[in-house]
């Protein structure tokens, strides 16, 4: 079988077009996977602040409690 001229010109316009089609989307998934990781660093940071935050609350608290204390010789 042979092949015409017209052919393949037109199918190396469709592969054009489908490498086209591919780049973009590539592109696209680039960019969105940049975006949510910036959004998953912010969270984290978030976390990461609340974490230390509820840390130093807690050792705060232990600071204010009562202690014992030896009030004579044993």
């Amino acid at each position: 079988m042979k092949v015409t001229l017209h052919e393949t010109l037109r199918d190396l316009i469709l592969h054009k077009a489908y490498t086209m089609e591919l780049e973009a989307e590539v592109a696209k998934l680039k960019e969105e996977n940049e975006q949510l990781q910036k959004k998953q660093a912010e969270i984290m940071e978030v976390q990461k602040n609340q974490a230390l935050e509820m840390v130093k609350q807690q050792s705060g608290a232990k600071r204010q409690c009562l202690r014992r204390t030896q009030t004579g010789p044993w």
